[in-house]
């Protein structure tokens, strides 16, 4: 397995709450993606959706996982495996606790650097 330590950003808030647009403009738009290897994990199935095929042309996959269960420790590390990111950008459902993603189901070689969390202020 990969030593290095791949970057993990989570997105957390609530639904229609801008998670999907801003992890997409961080990578298509700011430059965030250059020179990475970026592996989308969505968790939620907002009111916007992600443009695959552009985010395809900036080195990014996106998975998507609808139950909390598929969260799990196994899947996380069989992703990694898979897709080989250097960062990792989780839309974490807002209903469900960051904590345990932290402390359950994070590889060992992924360490959460940073958590957002979005505010609709509409």
């Amino acid at each position: 397995m990969d030593k290095l330590q791949t970057r993990v950003y989570l997105f957390t808030g609530f639904l229609e709450s801008g998670k999907t647009s801003f992890i997409q403009d961080t990578i298509l738009n700011q430059g965030f993606g250059d020179d990475e290897k970026t592996l989308i994990i969505a968790c939620e199935d907002g009111e916007i959706g992600f443009d695959l095929p552009a985010l395809a042309k900036e080195n990014t996959d996106v998975v998507f996982i609808e139950n909390e269960e598929d969260m799990a420790y196994d899947h996380m590390l069989h992703l990694h495996q898979k897709y080989k990111p250097t960062q990792v950008m989780i839309e974490y459902n807002g209903m469900w606790d960051p904590t345990k993603f932290i402390n359950e189901f994070c590889p060992e070689n992924w360490q959460v650097v940073q958590i957002l969390t979005t505010i609709n202020a509409d």
